[in-house]
């Protein structure tokens, strides 16, 4: 199976169920950083993969590495899959995917180090970098921010406090009408330099047709 098309299903997977399935932290260092549990999933995103330069035996390791995870996730779910329809009471099935979760945790970090070890140490700071950019924009649409810096993890990291946050949300506001305006008057302008194409007669069919224009 191609690493991109398989890396796209475990990227989604992994998103999903981040908040079951999160990659501890592999040092003091990255524990400290925002998302830094989102760096393998966003080791095998087509366009960070892009970013990081990868030579192509690089990408067979990470291929490897990936093919081996997902064979684990796969015959761990399999296993609670099956457990769950053995008919024991909800209690023991309960425990046995809490023992799940902490197999694939470990597996997963095991599987972190041994990317970054396929990494050279320039893309291990981009990929740390990407991650972050990554995450900011879809924390941003998930929470409705108006900016990823607002997220609960970047606030974190940056100690912004709420009156700090909510200048920035207010300023974004204002920047974000500010951009709107500027918008509108390009596009006006845009429309001006189309219409100059148009013979005069031209011009005087299309205002009989639209009439006066609507803001």
């Amino acid at each position: 199976m191609p690493i991109q098309a398989a890396a796209y299903r475990f990227f989604v997977a992994s998103t999903l169920t981040l908040s079951i399935f999160s990659t501890p932290a592999i040092s003091q260092e990255s524990q400290a950083k925002p998302f830094a549990n989102m760096s393998l999933p966003a080791l095998f995103n087509k366009k960070i993969q892009a970013e990081l330069e990868l030579a192509e035996n690089q990408k067979g390791q990470l291929e490897g590495l990936l093919e081996g995870l997902q064979k684990q996730r796969n015959q761990l779910a399999n296993e609670l899959k099956a457990f769950q329809q053995s008919g024991v009471d909800q209690a023991k099935i309960e425990a046995r995917r809490i023992e799940w979760v902490n197999e694939l945790e470990t597996e997963k970090q095991i599987v972190l180090m041994k990317a970054m070890d396929v990494l050279l140490p320039h893309q291990n700071k981009r990929l740390e970098q990407a991650t972050v950019q990554y995450m900011m924009r879809e924390t941003a649409k998930k929470k409705n921010l108006p900016t990823g810096i607002l997220a609960p993890e970047i606030r974190k990291y940056l100690d912004i406090d709420d009156s700090q946050a909510a200048k920035i949300k207010e300023r974004s506001f204002q920047i974000k009408a500010e951009l709107m305006k500027k918008i509108k008057k390009l596009s006006e302008q845009a429309q001006a330099q189309l219409l100059n194409e148009l013979s005069k007669d031209q011009k005087s069919k299309l205002d009989e047709l639209i009439g006066e224009r609507i803001d």
